[in-house]
């Protein structure tokens, strides 16, 4: 009996173990908890046009696509490629000027301070992931 509650003590002991150094620190954020690679496309709005066909291509060595068409004024969209930086907590990327929150199956521009756009056109601020 005394033999399985030294057991049964020590495999509790183990449990309540210190985390290992691996798993310090972690946070679930989005750069490490979403399958955030792939393509986004969506129709942003724009104060002179009927609107910007957006489609944003991600992949995982940091670099991107992203392709702008003018719906009433572009004929072919202006593409542009580079390297994208994620934000310290991991929630957000920028690219060029634009700064996208990165979300499960979307990315929702950001505002000029880096906050979620908000109020009853928030929705047509967001690209869904193809």
């Amino acid at each position: 009996m005394k033999l399985v509650l030294g057991v049964l003590f020590a495999m509790l002991l183990g449990a309540c173990a210190a985390p290992t150094p691996d798993m310090q620190g972690m946070v679930h954020n989005s750069r490490n908890s979403l399958d955030w690679a792939g393509a986004y496309e969506g129709t942003l709005p724009c104060a002179d046009c009927p609107g910007i066909a957006t489609r944003v291509e991600l992949a995982l060595d940091q670099t991107y696509v992203l392709s702008l068409r003018y719906i009433d004024r572009d004929a072919a969209p202006r593409v542009s490629r580079g390297t994208f930086t994620w934000d310290a907590e991991g929630r957000s990327i920028e690219l060029q000027s634009w700064r996208f929150q990165v979300r499960e199956g979307s990315l929702a521009l950001l505002d000029r301070e880096g906050l979620p756009i908000t109020g009853a056109l928030a929705q047509n601020y967001v690209l869904k992931k193809l």
